[in-house]
């Protein structure tokens, strides 16, 4: 039988959890997640999950400088770069994945990445064009 944990966007609740699975608890907050190592899921469910965990403060950081700098057209090329790019999984997830279902998780966290990517370097973008066009409303003068 598996079990599933649940977490919420304002708690997390976690029932049952003895000392002995508290280790193999993946925690994404609203989602359902594998808890137990031994548990069968679906080996691109669980990229998709892990996709989600990754950190993509480079790419929003990179999208508002670009975007301040080189205005929509550096935005524009930074969303592109982050769609071009090819995130690796952590090879630490790969070991515990038999040798056939490492290419569904793969191609499915690598889309994931690359949407999550992406999505950062175009808030980021944004971001840094508003910025711009503040920075040119407050500091040019307009006769």
């Amino acid at each position: 039988m598996k079990k599933l944990y649940l977490t919420g966007m304002l708690g997390i609740l976690v029932l049952p959890l003895n000392a002995e699975e508290k280790d193999d608890v993946i925690l994404a907050q609203g989602q359902i997640v594998q808890a137990l190592q031994g548990s069968d899921v679906d080996p691109c469910s669980q990229g998709q999950i892990d996709a989600q965990s990754t950190s993509t403060i480079g790419w929003t950081i990179g999208g508002c400088a670009s975007g301040y700098l080189l205005g929509c057209l550096g935005a524009g090329a930074c969303w592109l770069i982050a769609n071009s790019s090819n995130p690796s999984p952590p090879s630490y997830r790969l070991s515990n994945i038999s040798a056939q279902d490492q290419m569904a998780y793969i191609q499915c966290y690598q889309s994931a990445a690359k949407q999550k990517q992406a999505s950062a370097a175009l808030v980021g973008g944004a971001v840094g064009v508003g910025l711009l066009v503040v920075t040119i409303l407050l500091f040019v003068p307009i006769e």
